[in-house]
């Protein structure tokens, strides 16, 4: 569903199933925005995505989304400094908007 609606927008978009794929696909291209929900499969977590993201890939942006929005989530992905962070549901509207800010600002 996000990448038919991030689709809309004047960008290439990229889809990984899981952290390792995403960290893959980070490690072959340079990507502006990395997109993650904090729960994945694979046994790995967005907060894992995001710190390497932050340690190996500082200059992309990070969105999040997620329904996990327990405090233990949040105080610890403050640490990781996203660019923008939403609950689900998502208002569609405001999340294109966020994207977009996040990659006029990079």
């Amino acid at each position: 569903m996000f990448v038919e609606l991030l689709s809309t927008l004047p960008v290439e978009v990229e889809a990984a199933c899981c952290v390792d794929e995403a960290i893959e696909k980070l490690s072959r291209a340079g990507f502006t925005l990395v997109i993650t929900d904090l729960n994945m499969p694979g046994g790995r977590s967005g907060l894992d995505l995001m710190e390497a993201v932050r340690q190996d890939f500082p200059g992309t942006r990070i969105g999040v989304i997620s329904g996990s929005s327990g405090e233990g989530f949040k105080e610890r992905m403050i640490d990781y400094s996203p660019d923008f962070f939403m609950e689900k549901p998502l208002d569609i509207t405001a999340f294109l908007q966020k994207v977009s800010m996040a990659l006029e600002g990079a």
